[in-house]
């Protein structure tokens, strides 16, 4: 598998994770705590922050490619 396969894996797995709580979130009777959206919040956060990260890794593999080609 290579890394934007993986990456993508990831991300949908992660969207579905999210989604899940979000869904837990809205269908409940209750109004969620602070801190349970305050958990929310920071695991989207976190989750972008990984998927940035990787995307930044491979587009830096991309660019060094590119040049390698070139030489």
């Amino acid at each position: 598998m290579d890394d934007k396969t993986f990456i993508a894996e990831y991300a949908a797995n992660e969207i579905l994770r999210i989604n899940e709580r979000l869904k837990t979130m809205v269908e409940s009777k209750t109004v969620p705590s602070d801190e349970v959206r305050d958990s929310v919040i920071s695991d989207i956060e976190n989750t972008l922050r990984r998927l940035q990260s990787a995307l930044s890794n491979i587009t830096e593999d991309m660019e060094e490619n590119k040049e390698d080609k070139k030489q």
